[in-house]
Protein backbone atom coordinates (compact mmCIF):
# COMPACT_ATOMS: atom_id res chain seq x y z
CA UNK A 1 0.00 0.00 0.00
CA UNK A 2 1.16 3.50 -0.69
CA UNK A 3 -0.37 6.95 -0.50
CA UNK A 4 0.56 10.57 -1.08
CA UNK A 5 0.17 13.14 1.72
CA UNK A 6 -0.92 15.81 -0.75
CA UNK A 7 -4.64 15.21 -0.26
CA UNK A 8 -4.65 13.94 3.33
CA UNK A 9 -3.51 15.25 6.70
CA UNK A 10 -1.17 12.29 7.26
CA UNK A 11 2.51 12.86 6.50
CA UNK A 12 4.34 10.03 4.78
CA UNK A 13 2.91 6.93 3.13
CA UNK A 14 1.98 3.63 4.79
CA UNK A 15 4.27 0.87 3.55
CA UNK A 16 3.94 -2.85 4.27
CA UNK A 17 6.22 -5.83 3.52
CA UNK A 18 3.28 -8.24 3.66
CA UNK A 19 -0.03 -6.34 3.49
CA UNK A 20 -3.23 -8.34 4.11
CA UNK A 21 -4.89 -7.06 0.93
CA UNK A 22 -6.15 -9.84 -1.39
CA UNK A 23 -8.18 -7.82 -3.88
CA UNK A 24 -8.43 -4.26 -5.13
CA UNK A 25 -10.87 -2.59 -7.49
CA UNK A 26 -10.59 0.75 -9.26
CA UNK A 27 -13.82 2.05 -10.76
CA UNK A 28 -14.91 5.01 -12.88
CA UNK A 29 -18.64 5.61 -13.11
CA UNK A 30 -20.05 7.86 -15.84
CA UNK A 31 -23.38 8.99 -17.22
CA UNK A 32 -25.22 6.15 -18.97
CA UNK A 33 -24.21 5.73 -22.61
CA UNK A 34 -27.75 5.56 -23.93
CA UNK A 35 -26.98 3.95 -27.29
CA UNK A 36 -24.41 1.48 -25.95
CA UNK A 37 -25.20 -1.96 -27.39
CA UNK A 38 -24.01 -5.49 -26.86
CA UNK A 39 -21.92 -5.15 -30.02
CA UNK A 40 -19.84 -2.45 -28.30
CA UNK A 41 -18.64 -5.00 -25.74
CA UNK A 42 -17.27 -6.98 -28.66
CA UNK A 43 -15.76 -3.90 -30.23
CA UNK A 44 -13.89 -3.06 -27.03
CA UNK A 45 -12.73 -6.68 -26.81
CA UNK A 46 -10.84 -6.17 -30.05
CA UNK A 47 -8.86 -3.42 -28.32
CA UNK A 48 -7.75 -5.56 -25.34
CA UNK A 49 -8.00 -9.22 -26.37
CA UNK A 50 -4.20 -9.63 -26.55
CA UNK A 51 -3.99 -8.76 -22.82
CA UNK A 52 -7.41 -9.88 -21.53
CA UNK A 53 -8.51 -12.76 -23.76
CA UNK A 54 -11.09 -14.42 -21.47
CA UNK A 55 -14.61 -12.96 -21.58
CA UNK A 56 -17.36 -13.57 -19.00
CA UNK A 57 -20.87 -12.12 -18.86
CA UNK A 58 -21.93 -10.69 -15.50
CA UNK A 59 -25.08 -9.03 -14.08
CA UNK A 60 -24.98 -5.26 -14.03
CA UNK A 61 -23.88 -3.37 -10.91
CA UNK A 62 -26.27 -0.82 -9.43
CA UNK A 63 -25.38 2.86 -9.84
CA UNK A 64 -23.30 4.51 -7.11
CA UNK A 65 -25.24 7.35 -5.50
CA UNK A 66 -23.55 9.76 -3.07
CA UNK A 67 -25.54 12.78 -1.92
CA UNK A 68 -24.90 15.46 0.72
CA UNK A 69 -26.51 15.67 3.16
CA UNK A 70 -27.12 11.95 3.00
CA UNK A 71 -30.65 11.20 1.82
CA UNK A 72 -32.47 7.91 2.44
CA UNK A 73 -32.72 5.59 -0.50
CA UNK A 74 -36.30 4.99 -1.58
CA UNK A 75 -36.78 1.95 -3.82
CA UNK A 76 -38.07 2.96 -7.22
CA UNK A 77 -40.35 0.89 -9.40
CA UNK A 78 -39.05 0.83 -12.95
CA UNK A 79 -40.51 -0.68 -16.08
CA UNK A 80 -37.99 -1.54 -18.78
CA UNK A 81 -39.46 -1.69 -22.24
CA UNK A 82 -36.23 -2.83 -23.89
CA UNK A 83 -33.37 -4.96 -22.55
CA UNK A 84 -30.16 -3.12 -21.82
CA UNK A 85 -26.60 -4.46 -22.00
CA UNK A 86 -25.34 -5.87 -18.73
CA UNK A 87 -21.67 -6.17 -17.72
CA UNK A 88 -18.63 -7.99 -19.13
CA UNK A 89 -15.42 -9.15 -17.49
CA UNK A 90 -12.24 -9.30 -19.59
CA UNK A 91 -9.74 -11.49 -17.70
CA UNK A 92 -6.01 -11.83 -18.31
CA UNK A 93 -5.81 -15.58 -17.57
CA UNK A 94 -7.70 -18.59 -16.24
CA UNK A 95 -6.75 -17.54 -12.70
CA UNK A 96 -8.02 -14.05 -13.41
CA UNK A 97 -5.48 -12.14 -11.30
CA UNK A 98 -6.32 -9.03 -13.36
CA UNK A 99 -9.56 -8.15 -15.07
CA UNK A 100 -11.24 -5.21 -16.76
CA UNK A 101 -14.94 -4.63 -16.14
CA UNK A 102 -17.26 -2.75 -18.47
CA UNK A 103 -20.93 -1.81 -18.43
CA UNK A 104 -22.72 1.12 -20.11
CA UNK A 105 -22.17 3.40 -17.12
CA UNK A 106 -18.99 2.06 -15.52
CA UNK A 107 -15.39 1.04 -16.22
CA UNK A 108 -13.36 -0.95 -13.72
CA UNK A 109 -10.03 -2.67 -13.14
CA UNK A 110 -9.54 -5.44 -10.55
CA UNK A 111 -6.49 -7.15 -9.14
CA UNK A 112 -7.06 -10.40 -7.25
CA UNK A 113 -4.61 -12.62 -5.38
CA UNK A 114 -5.38 -16.13 -6.69
CA UNK A 115 -3.90 -17.97 -3.67
CA UNK A 116 -2.14 -17.14 -0.36
CA UNK A 117 1.22 -18.28 -1.80
CA UNK A 118 1.12 -15.88 -4.73
CA UNK A 119 3.06 -12.64 -4.90
CA UNK A 120 1.76 -9.82 -2.68
CA UNK A 121 -0.18 -6.79 -3.84
CA UNK A 122 1.80 -5.13 -6.70
CA UNK A 123 1.15 -1.49 -5.56
CA UNK A 124 -1.43 1.13 -6.41
CA UNK A 125 1.00 2.90 -8.72
CA UNK A 126 1.23 -0.14 -11.00
CA UNK A 127 -2.47 -1.05 -10.89
CA UNK A 128 -3.70 2.50 -11.41
CA UNK A 129 -1.47 2.85 -14.47
CA UNK A 130 -2.85 -0.38 -15.94
CA UNK A 131 -6.39 0.84 -15.22
CA UNK A 132 -5.89 4.29 -16.73
CA UNK A 133 -4.16 2.89 -19.83
CA UNK A 134 -7.14 0.61 -20.55
CA UNK A 135 -9.58 3.41 -19.75
CA UNK A 136 -7.79 5.60 -22.31
CA UNK A 137 -8.34 2.89 -24.91
CA UNK A 138 -12.01 2.75 -23.94
CA UNK A 139 -12.27 6.53 -24.37
CA UNK A 140 -10.69 6.25 -27.81
CA UNK A 141 -13.29 3.65 -28.81
CA UNK A 142 -16.12 5.79 -27.45
CA UNK A 143 -14.89 8.83 -29.36
CA UNK A 144 -14.79 6.83 -32.57
CA UNK A 145 -18.35 5.59 -31.92
CA UNK A 146 -19.72 9.03 -31.09
CA UNK A 147 -20.09 8.51 -27.33
CA UNK A 148 -19.30 11.26 -24.83
CA UNK A 149 -18.00 9.83 -21.54
CA UNK A 150 -18.76 12.03 -18.51
CA UNK A 151 -17.39 10.53 -15.26
CA UNK A 152 -19.23 11.38 -12.04
CA UNK A 153 -17.82 9.02 -9.36
CA UNK A 154 -14.39 7.42 -8.88
CA UNK A 155 -14.13 4.45 -6.52
CA UNK A 156 -11.25 2.51 -4.93
CA UNK A 157 -11.89 -0.72 -2.99
CA UNK A 158 -9.41 -2.77 -0.94
CA UNK A 159 -10.40 -6.18 0.42
CA UNK A 160 -8.22 -7.56 3.22
CA UNK A 161 -8.05 -10.96 4.91
CA UNK A 162 -6.80 -10.83 8.50
CA UNK A 163 -5.86 -14.25 9.89
CA UNK A 164 -5.65 -15.29 13.56
CA UNK A 165 -2.50 -16.78 14.99
CA UNK A 166 -2.38 -20.20 16.65
CA UNK A 167 -4.72 -20.33 19.64
CA UNK A 168 -6.24 -16.92 18.86
CA UNK A 169 -9.99 -16.66 18.32
CA UNK A 170 -11.53 -14.36 15.74
CA UNK A 171 -13.33 -12.42 18.47
CA UNK A 172 -10.02 -11.82 20.27
CA UNK A 173 -8.39 -10.83 16.98
CA UNK A 174 -11.22 -8.44 16.16
CA UNK A 175 -10.74 -6.53 19.42
CA UNK A 176 -6.96 -6.54 18.94
CA UNK A 177 -6.87 -5.39 15.32
CA UNK A 178 -9.39 -2.55 15.35
CA UNK A 179 -8.89 0.65 17.30
CA UNK A 180 -11.38 1.56 20.01
CA UNK A 181 -13.09 -1.84 20.38
CA UNK A 182 -13.62 -3.56 23.74
CA UNK A 183 -15.91 -6.39 24.84
CA UNK A 184 -16.16 -5.16 28.42
CA UNK A 185 -19.80 -4.95 29.57
CA UNK A 186 -20.98 -2.30 32.01
CA UNK A 187 -21.58 -4.91 34.75
CA UNK A 188 -19.35 -7.77 33.52
CA UNK A 189 -22.39 -9.99 33.09
CA UNK A 190 -22.17 -10.54 29.34
CA UNK A 191 -19.30 -12.65 28.00
CA UNK A 192 -17.38 -11.77 24.84
CA UNK A 193 -19.69 -11.99 21.80
CA UNK A 194 -19.64 -14.96 19.42
CA UNK A 195 -20.22 -12.88 16.27
CA UNK A 196 -19.07 -9.32 15.61
CA UNK A 197 -19.08 -6.87 12.70
CA UNK A 198 -17.81 -3.36 12.03
CA UNK A 199 -19.51 -0.77 9.84
CA UNK A 200 -18.32 2.83 9.69
CA UNK A 201 -18.83 5.67 7.23
CA UNK A 202 -16.68 8.81 7.04
CA UNK A 203 -16.96 11.99 5.00
CA UNK A 204 -14.02 12.63 2.67
CA UNK A 205 -12.86 16.24 2.77
CA UNK A 206 -15.57 18.86 2.42
CA UNK A 207 -18.31 16.67 0.95
CA UNK A 208 -15.93 15.32 -1.69
CA UNK A 209 -17.10 11.77 -1.12
CA UNK A 210 -17.26 9.03 1.53
CA UNK A 211 -15.11 6.29 3.01
CA UNK A 212 -16.81 3.00 3.95
CA UNK A 213 -15.24 0.40 6.27
CA UNK A 214 -16.92 -2.99 6.67
CA UNK A 215 -15.50 -5.95 8.59
CA UNK A 216 -16.86 -9.30 9.68
CA UNK A 217 -15.98 -12.94 10.24
CA UNK A 218 -15.58 -15.00 7.09
CA UNK A 219 -14.95 -18.63 6.15
CA UNK A 220 -12.76 -19.20 3.10
CA UNK A 221 -12.96 -22.03 0.57
CA UNK A 222 -10.26 -24.00 2.36
CA UNK A 223 -12.32 -23.92 5.54
CA UNK A 224 -10.15 -21.41 7.36
CA UNK A 225 -11.73 -18.55 9.30
CA UNK A 226 -10.51 -14.97 9.08
CA UNK A 227 -11.67 -11.37 9.37
CA UNK A 228 -12.63 -9.84 6.04
CA UNK A 229 -12.13 -6.07 5.95
CA UNK A 230 -13.41 -4.09 2.98
CA UNK A 231 -12.47 -0.41 2.72
CA UNK A 232 -14.12 1.63 -0.03
CA UNK A 233 -13.35 5.20 -1.03
CA UNK A 234 -15.81 7.05 -3.30
CA UNK A 235 -15.02 10.51 -4.64
CA UNK A 236 -17.45 12.71 -6.54
CA UNK A 237 -15.91 13.70 -9.87
CA UNK A 238 -17.58 17.07 -10.25
CA UNK A 239 -16.07 18.26 -13.52
CA UNK A 240 -17.30 15.39 -15.69
CA UNK A 241 -13.98 15.58 -17.57
CA UNK A 242 -12.28 12.18 -18.11
CA UNK A 243 -8.90 13.91 -18.01
CA UNK A 244 -9.21 14.41 -14.25
CA UNK A 245 -10.11 10.89 -13.12
CA UNK A 246 -6.52 10.09 -12.14
CA UNK A 247 -6.61 12.68 -9.35
CA UNK A 248 -10.07 11.60 -8.18
CA UNK A 249 -8.93 7.97 -8.00
CA UNK A 250 -5.82 9.05 -6.13
CA UNK A 251 -7.86 10.93 -3.56
CA UNK A 252 -10.07 7.88 -3.02
CA UNK A 253 -6.97 5.68 -2.72
CA UNK A 254 -5.28 8.00 -0.22
CA UNK A 255 -8.32 7.83 2.03
CA UNK A 256 -8.53 4.05 1.75
CA UNK A 257 -4.93 3.35 2.75
CA UNK A 258 -4.71 6.04 5.42
CA UNK A 259 -8.15 5.03 6.68
CA UNK A 260 -6.84 1.46 7.00
CA UNK A 261 -4.03 2.77 9.20
CA UNK A 262 -6.43 4.78 11.37
CA UNK A 263 -8.74 1.80 11.84
CA UNK A 264 -6.07 -0.72 12.85
CA UNK A 265 -3.68 -1.24 15.73
CA UNK A 266 -0.10 0.00 15.24
CA UNK A 267 1.50 -3.07 16.86
CA UNK A 268 -0.48 -5.44 14.64
CA UNK A 269 0.48 -3.46 11.56
CA UNK A 270 4.17 -3.65 12.42
CA UNK A 271 4.45 -7.21 13.75
CA UNK A 272 2.08 -9.05 11.40
CA UNK A 273 2.12 -7.02 8.18
CA UNK A 274 5.59 -5.52 8.40
CA UNK A 275 4.70 -1.83 8.28
CA UNK A 276 7.90 0.10 7.62
CA UNK A 277 6.55 3.64 7.20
Amino acid sequence: MDASPETTQRTGSPRFKNPPVVETALGIQFAELADFKTSHFGLFYEHIRDRYPIVKDQPRLDPIIETFPKAPRIPQFKVRTTPRPERVWYENSEEGSRLVQLQPDRFGFNWRKPSPDDAPYPSYLKNSRLCLDEFARFLDMCKAEGFQVQPDVCEVVYVNQIWPQAGESLVELFATVFSGISWQASDDWLPAPELVTLNRVFEIGQQQGRLYAEAGMATQKDGGDCIALKVTGRVLHQSGDPAGVEQSLKLAHDWVVNGFVSLTNATIRKERWGQTA
